[in-house]
């Protein structure tokens, strides 16, 4: 994998896990 490819992995990653916290605090 090219390090580009990766970074794109690791934003991919980075968002889920903030969709993911703001799913958890929405009420």
């Amino acid at each position: 994998m090219s390090p580009a490819e990766s970074n794109s992995v690791k934003m991919k990653r980075k968002r889920a896990v903030l969709a993911s916290t703001l799913f958890k605090s929405a009420p």
